[in-house]
């Protein structure tokens, strides 16, 4: 029998990408399924059998706090929280606008601490089997790539924000696994502001079209991850090996990107 079937899933930005991905394969698993996302128009094609969708902005905490109330009510427990919504900004950091550094916490941060604030007090008082947050970051959260300040910032704050939760809810009852991708192939960059010099988004895009894994395998190793109560996920290999080596030598790693970064056009 599958570890998800019968247990209530939340999964927002489940209109796409990981997202999708996710909801569409808890239900497969068995699970019941409440996926969010702010675009009815790609919940609609995320409709399956055993997936409720909610319209909701996330980045919105009164929203967020009705999302809640209105599963608790449904439901009566929510064993698996994913906060999946996101949006990449990039560009140099000297044309990031406040506005534009507020977006990207808004949807990247916030989201997560709305989800946070409305689901694990009801997920605390529960009981019953061990519920599960799981929280998406990003690989440019444990490594800073060029031009990416906006959204490493925000990511990062997504990977200290889980390691903390973990820390404090595991003995409560609460897990929390923080999931990493990198160049995963889903609307992130269509639906995303980047200003890049160069050919740098030229070739961010041509890595992601060509080189980037699909959403499902990235999904199934989300779920297998939960299972096992695993607190950190990096799904891609090439991506992970960046991050081992920067833990390995900081230094080294710093000099390596300064070198490129000269190498690069502008």
């Amino acid at each position: 029998m599958s570890y998800f079937r019968d247990r209530v899933a939340v999964v927002t930005g489940a209109g796409s990408g990981i997202g999708r991905a996710t909801a569409h394969l808890l239900a497969r698993e068995g699970a019941r399924v409440h996926a969010v996302d702010i675009r009815a128009d790609r919940l609609e094609e995320a409709v399956r059998p055993g997936i409720t969708t909610h319209v909701v902005d996330c980045a919105a905490a009164a929203a967020v706090e009705e999302l809640a109330r209105a599963v608790f009510a449904a439901e009566g427990r929510v064993d698996l929280l994913q906060n999946g919504v996101g949006v990449i900004i990039a560009g140099p950091v000297e044309r990031l606008t406040l506005e534009r550094w507020r977006r990207s916490l808004d949807l990247n941060l916030w989201s997560v601490i709305h989800g946070v604030q409305a689901f694990v007090p009801r997920m605390l008082e529960q009981g019953g089997a061990r519920a599960h947050l799981c929280n998406i970051a990003s690989v440019a959260g444990l490594v800073g790539f060029p031009y990416t300040a906006a959204y490493s910032a925000s990511k990062a704050a997504v990977v200290g924000l889980s390691e903390a939760l973990s820390a404090e809810l595991h003995r409560r009852g609460v897990s929390v696994t923080c999931v990493c991708p990198g160049l995963v192939r889903t609307s992130l960059l269509a639906d995303g502001e980047l200003a890049l010099p160069g050919r740098f988004g030229e070739q961010l895009r041509w890595f992601h079209d060509h080189l980037g894994p699909r959403p499902g395998p990235v999904a199934w190793k989300i779920l297998r991850a939960v299972e096992k109560d695993r607190p950190l996920l990096v799904p891609s290999l090439g991506f992970k090996a960046a991050w081992l080596a920067k833990r390995a030598s900081a230094g080294l790693y710093d000099r390596v990107v300064r070198r490129l970064m000269r190498l690069a056009p502008r």
